[in-house]
Order: C-alpha cells, then structure tokens, then sequence
C-alpha cells in the first residue's frame, strides 16, 4: 500500500510539473514571462544533505530528475499584454498555484 501512494505521489508529481510547464510556455507565447522561481521540497532537501545551494542541488540533480521536480514558478512579468488578454493570463496564472508576484504595465502587484 505505501509502495502504491508513493508512485501515486511521483504520477501526481509529475503531471502537475508538466501541465504547469505547459502553462507557462503557453503565457510565453502571449508576451508573459516567468522571472522567479521557488525551489521544490525536493531541492530543498538535496540543498539540505549536500550543504548547498538550490543552483548547485540543481546542477546535480538535472540528469536524474525534469526541471519541475526541482523549482516551480512563482513570479512573472506581464510586461505589456492588451487588456483584452488579461482575463486569459491570469485564468492561466490561477491554474499554476501559488504565485507571488505579476508585474504588469509597469506596476507591481504583491499577492
């Protein structure tokens, strides 16, 4: 049974990262770009064992594990997107999770 929730947790993991990945080369495409990212529980824990730094524990662990595994999106920068596209980025950005910051024409907003 734990076996079975483990690999439940890394498929849930996994499409998680994807479908978020996905979103945010989607907002790519409309001029939003992502400038922040948060480090993983799991990079955390590697910074942890090997007493380093999230860009070391990435380095380390890039061939074994996809990016998402290691940091997720937090901030992004709307730049200058029409405000007839607003309603559809932050639909988009309300898909990702949490997200901290968005700057947008010029503003800064602090969720």
């Amino acid at each position: 049974m734990l076996l079975g929730l483990f690999f439940g947790w890394i498929a849930r993991v996994e499409r998680k990262g994807r479908e978020r990945a996905a979103i945010v080369n989607e907002l790519a495409g409309v001029g939003v770009r992502a400038n922040g990212n948060e480090p993983t529980y799991l990079c955390l824990l590697t910074m942890k064992a090997l007493s380093t730094s999230n860009v070391d524990a990435e380095a380390r662990l890039r061939g074994w594990v996809a990016p998402w595994w290691l940091n997720r999106p937090v901030g992004f920068n709307a730049g200058r997107v029409k405000d007839e596209r607003v309603p559809y980025v932050v639909e988009r950005l309300k898909r990702i999770g949490t997200v901290n910051e968005v700057h947008f024409h010029g503003v800064r907003w602090k969720g």
